[in-house]
């Protein structure tokens, strides 16, 4: 059992920033944690995937994925030819005319900017006012945002100098060409997802209206000393907060599993926990459509995953939580859903899913509509950077899915969608 704390989390219902928008957090529970199927200690702070469709690589397995990599990358063909296999256009953050659907654009890997629908104002008589999410006068008309996994160094590496190979592509834009952002969250600690560099920068930049940052279980130790302790909120699977943010709107905040592990230093896996992200807007005024992204991070669906040109194996386990996903929140509007670094299967069928995986994930979970992410950017395993949109969409065939259902978008392209 564990006591929630407020020493390296969010605790307050109130966050005072030195602008003129303060973040409304929601209290936790006051109840203690209770012990769950993926607690490996009774304290909350060592993690395990709970099912059999999970398998961890074995070192001999890392270590000939490492070597073959090694052989592959040395003159791989590709890293030339990235701008043609991978195409950019620098980002525009959406149309104006959007202003009342949900917006996401695509920011390389797993990095995503997503925007709620701009506040509208309350019906007479409803007593919303500007902490409801109605902007001020003279205040710019948007939405809440919340930047996923950004992730923009050279390399996911502690070290920048050198280490595992650089990216293959380069982010839309700098980090000085953000948009102002309201929360940043984060799915697990690995390099390519939690990354240090990136997160200071954006820090930095937004230092006089710090973002919110939310993160599973015990990452707090893992993010660098310059994040202001006050903006970080830690949550448990299922664990839900909602956010208003004034004079932008109001969401909730739900911590969701996913099937993978964690790791920052080597001796540390399993010492904090993973996630997946499912956000909602919350309307203000009636009517308004309540749209929302599932954010899937890094995730398995199958250790017995078989190549995607053989046919799908009927007894082979399945992480059974997507499931779940879709039962308590489905349909999701959006579901941002990895697709790459999945070869060979054997070895990475169990953290990494596969494009035809992707696609029975997006079925699973109930999203009405979802975007791949996790390729395009660095080469992590021996799946060729431009291949997973391919196998994609020969998943999609075999499957039954559009690619209007689930589409691959062009790194800085930004999409609309309703509820």
């Amino acid at each position: 059992m564990s006591r929630r704390s407020s020493s390296t989390g969010v605790s307050a219902s109130t966050l005072k920033s030195s602008s003129p928008d303060a973040f409304h957090v929601s209290p936790p529970s006051s109840a203690p944690r209770q012990r769950a199927a993926h607690w490996a200690n009774s304290k909350g702070t060592k993690f395990k995937d709970p099912w059999d469709s999970f398998r961890h690589p074995t070192a001999g397995q890392i270590f000939r994925l490492g070597r073959q990599m090694s052989k592959e990358m040395s003159n791989d063909p590709d890293r030339a030819n990235a701008a043609s296999l991978v195409p950019q256009t620098k980002p525009t953050w959406g149309s104006p005319a959007d202003a009342s659907k949900m917006k996401a654009t695509w920011l390389g890997h797993a990095a995503y900017l997503v925007e709620m629908p701009t506040a509208q104002a309350p019906s007479a008589g409803s007593g919303a006012g500007a902490s409801a999410g109605v902007p001020e006068k003279g205040e710019a008309q948007r939405g809440v945002r919340i930047l996923f996994d950004p992730a923009f160094s050279k390399r996911c590496s502690p070290l920048q100098s050198f280490g595992p190979p650089p990216r293959y592509t380069e982010p839309p834009c700098p980090i000085d060409e953000f948009p102002e952002v309201d929360i940043i969250a984060i799915s697990h600690n690995h390099y390519d997802h939690m990354d240090s560099p990136t997160l200071s920068a954006l820090y930095k930049r937004f230092s006089s209206r710090p973002p919110l940052l939310f993160l599973p279980l015990n990452n707090t130790r893992c993010i660098p000393s310059d994040i202001p302790r006050d903006r970080v909120i830690e949550m448990d699977w299922w664990e839900g907060r909602e956010v208003t943010v004034e004079g932008k709107g109001k969401i909730s905040m739900t911590c969701t599993p996913s099937q993978h592990f964690s790791s920052r230093y080597g001796y540390d896996q399993g010492w904090s926990l993973w996630s997946s992200w499912l956000v909602k807007h919350v309307p203000t005024s009636p009517g308004e459509d309540a749209p929302s992204v599932w954010f899937a991070g890094d995730t398995g669906y199958s250790a017995s995953s078989l190549d995607d040109t053989k046919p799908i194996d009927p007894t082979a386990p399945i992480c059974p939580v997507f499931k779940e996903l879709g039962e308590r929140f489905g349909p999701v509007s959006l579901g941002l859903i990895p697709i790459g670094a999945y070869a060979p299967t054997d070895t990475l069928g169990g953290v990494h899913c596969t494009p035809r995986d992707a696609v029975r994930i997006f079925q699973d979970s109930r999203c009405k509509t979802a975007m791949a992410i996790h390729w395009g950017t660095w080469r992590m395993a021996l799946d060729r950077i431009a291949e997973p949109p391919e196998l994609l969409a020969l998943a999609r065939k075999e499957m039954g899915v559009s690619e209007e259902q689930f589409g691959v978008p062009v790194m800085g392209e930004t999409k609309a969608f309703d509820a």
